[in-house]
């Protein structure tokens, strides 16, 4: 059975325009005198909408118009008080609607299931009937709409993989429904009648009920415009034109004291045809800049201290207006003229708001102006939907399409599957800057910051490392004043309202002493397990020395540290990795100290733990000796032994950058008295990949002989563990 798409029309509607009051009102009775109107009337509807849940992202655009022109007749007449005029619509009905079900995580065969919804109708505006009721005693007006219908097709289709066919049927499209606006106030001078209200109205039904089942009933927004005049008048408007405006998007100036970019616009007084006006001009043409933005700062992380206005009207780039209120409004000097130009100056990379341009006739009507190509009074800035703060070139080069100002849903590198990296579109969008310059967030990947703080050359080589490992768009240029190191904040300049899902912070890595016992190590805020980079205040490095491979894959396991991930073992003590000593070695058997320590007020370390006997071999199976242990000789580095065991931070990938390379000796499968002591030559290498599996490998894997010295690792799967996205541990 066809289903039916009604879009109902709330009879508590809100005014968009209303015309300009003059100093002197006109006796309203003399709208009572026209008993014939000409006109236009459109309904429109533009609005794009998204949902996630948590394994689908649903996004929805809707696009609607009834155009058409009217010839309104009295029906009814109570003299000197109000007349009811009415007639068909002669025009025509179009409907679009798209929606898409994008999955967030690929399939098993790796494809991201992409499921398209599509309604399409176009047809004459039918029976629809539009009317006017003027009441001049109490100086008011309200319009009507009757309901029009056009058949439309639905087509369903499956992409990525894509489906074998598609699904088409044909729908009666239910209109755009039936609605009596509020009450307008009549102008105060001439007799044009020009004005829109906004409708709410319900999302279509399409697609057997999926867009009703996972949008909800948010009603979307129509907007009623009317442009109306006594029969046998020019009937005019005024049509802006602009050769930046379509690709336009706002910039802000690194010092915050001038403008960063800026955007012209024409406005031209025309007939509806486009011809030049034979019998009236304009007296004035004013610009107006209403609900812009003010951001703080210049970006997210610049122009602390910048407040202000974001667009605003400069006097040295609009010579012929007077400009007014601090810069939001211009205007002409009063006297006949048929166009006037503007000049809109951003100061933020974030600048939003809406340009309402007019124009005032000889008698007074005040004309609203429209974009050239649009229908909508008034003019988004930049170009964008009037659901978003975001320029529509952006998110189309950026395939962000359909996407609301407040997602954060990156899965690219999936990680751990939480998805986002802890800044809104619109925060990327808005951009960051980086060594001077401005750059803007990638919406398709997950994006990190870091701070490096000196040892410019040989952390660039591990940071280039840790980017090709996972995967993560990483931006490492900053300086000081673009990532305070003590707060590590990026986007904090954000404005109450602004879309903020957290505060999202990079990674520090700065200078450590020359003599301090680690090349390279990071400091938690308290947690001491790792976290999201919010949780480090920083990653603290020696100079890199002769072994710049041991300094770059140092760098790299302490930032992934900061992205979340774990080392191969996490055991709990005594079972875990750590420095031992041997001492007394008596027939293959050595007095066994875990090196627990304290520091002493002297400066030196103390061992705490007591003496166990185990039993030392050599991986052929023979108990060693001291030919086999020079280490002994040395009490120093007897001291600091590295004893390893299964399931421990050596287990798993020998190849990961996260894996322990250090052991000297370790504790077999199932033998816990026991110890195997590493020869030299049998020393391993440090791992430069990233593993995706806990499989023990090389030295680890099933198959090496003697047997796998620490075997698969307890953790693993260091790809499959990433995030960076800063939110409370609780949501973790």
């Amino acid at each position: 059975m066809p289903r039916t798409i009604a879009i109902l029309l709330c009879l508590t509607l809100s005014p968009a325009f209303a015309q300009e009051q003059g100093s002197k009102a006109d006796d309203p009775k003399r709208f009572l005198s026209v008993t014939k109107w000409s006109g236009r009337v459109q309904v429109t509807v533009e609005e794009d909408r998204a949902r996630t849940t948590e394994s689908d992202i649903f996004t929805s655009k809707v696009r609607g118009n009834l155009r058409g022109r009217v010839l309104l007749e009295e029906v009814s007449f109570n003299p000197g008080r109000a007349s009811m005029l009415e007639c068909d619509i002669k025009g025509d009905t179009t409907y679009f609607e798209e929606n898409i079900d994008r999955a967030r995580f690929p399939d098993s065969e790796g494809h991201i299931l992409t499921r398209t919804t599509k309604v399409e109708a176009k047809g004459d505006a039918g029976g629809a009937r539009f009317g006017l009721m003027i009441d001049a005693s109490k100086g008011t007006y309200q319009v009507y709409l009757s309901n029009a219908l056009v058949d439309g097709r639905m087509t369903m289709t499956c992409s990525n993989p894509p489906s074998s066919e598609g699904m088409e049927m044909p729908i009666p499209y239910g209109g755009l429904g039936d609605g009596l606006s509020p009450r307008v106030k009549l102008p105060a001078r001439g007799k044009r009648l020009i004005g829109s209200v906004k409708v709410r109205a319900q999302v279509p039904i399409a697609a057997g009920g999926i867009v009703d089942d996972l949008y909800g009933k948010k009603p979307v927004m129509l907007v009623l415009q009317w442009s109306l005049y006594p029969a046998g008048e020019e009937d005019l408007e005024v049509v802006v034109t602009s050769a930046e405006y379509e690709d336009w998007m706002p910039k802000g100036d690194p010092s915050g004291t001038k403008a960063g970019n800026r955007v012209r616009f024409v406005a031209k007084l025309v007939t509806a045809e486009g011809a030049a006006a034979k019998h009236e001009k304009a007296q004035s043409f004013r610009f107006a800049l209403t609900k812009v933005s003010e951001e703080p700062g210049i970006c997210m992380n610049a122009g602390k201290g910048v407040t202000g206005k974001d667009l605003r009207f400069e006097q040295g780039e609009n010579g012929k207006l007077e400009i007014l209120d601090a810069g939001a409004r211009a205007e002409t000097k009063p006297g006949e003229q048929t166009e006037a130009e503007a000049t809109v100056s951003s100061f933020d990379f974030g600048a939003w708001g809406t340009l309402q341009i007019t124009a005032e006739l000889g008698d007074g009507s005040v004309l609203p102006a429209r974009l050239e190509g649009s229908t909508r009074p008034g003019i988004l800035l930049p170009r964008r939907s009037p659901s978003s703060r975001i320029a529509d070139k952006w998110k189309f080069d950026h395939g962000a399409a359909g996407y609301g100002d407040d997602e954060d849903e990156e899965t690219d590198p999936v990680g751990d599957s939480f998805s986002g990296d802890g800044f809104t579109l619109y925060e990327e969008y808005r951009g960051f800057m980086e060594n001077g310059g401005h750059i803007q967030a990638n919406p398709q990947k997950k994006d990190l910051f870091v701070l490096c703080l000196g040892q410019a050359a040989p952390l660039a080589d591990a940071i280039k490392l840790f980017r090709s490992l996972t995967g993560l768009e990483v931006h490492s240029r900053l300086s000081e004043s673009e990532m305070d190191p003590a707060t590590r904040l990026l986007n904090g300049l954000h404005g109450p309202r602004s879309p903020h899902v957290c505060d999202q912070h990079g990674i520090v890595i700065q200078p450590f002493a020359a003599d301090a016992p680690d090349l390279a190590l990071n400091v938690n805020e308290g947690d001491p397990h790792p976290g999201t980079p919010g949780e480090f205040k920083g990653i603290f490095v020696k100079p890199p020395g002769d072994d710049a491979t041991w300094f770059k894959r140092s760098i790299v396991h302490e930032m992934l540290h900061c992205c979340s991930v774990k080392h191969h073992g996490e055991l709990e003590p005594p079972e875990i990795d750590r420095r031992v000593r041997w001492t007394d070695l008596e027939d293959g058997y050595v007095n066994e100290q875990i090196y627990v320590t304290r520091l002493l007020a002297n400066g030196e370390e103390e061992v705490l733990s007591k003496p166990s006997r185990v039993l030392v071999r050599r991986e052929d199976g023979q108990k060693v000796t001291e030919a086999d242990l020079p280490i002994l000789k040395d009490p120093d580095a007897a001291m600091k032994l590295y004893l390893a065991r299964q399931g421990g931070t050596h287990s798993g990938d020998e190849h990961c950058v996260m894996r322990y390379a250090a052991a000297q000796a370790y504790v077999p499968a199932g033998k816990p008295k026991v110890r195997y002591f590493v020869a030299d030559k049998n020393r391993e290498e440090a791992g430069m990949g990233l593993c995706d599996s806990p499989a023990g490998t090389g030295v680890n894997a099933p198959d090496h002989k003697p047997w796998p010295r620490y075997g698969n690792a307890t953790i693993g799967n260091c790809k499959g563990q990433i995030r960076v996205k800063d939110v409370p541990r609780k949501e973790k």
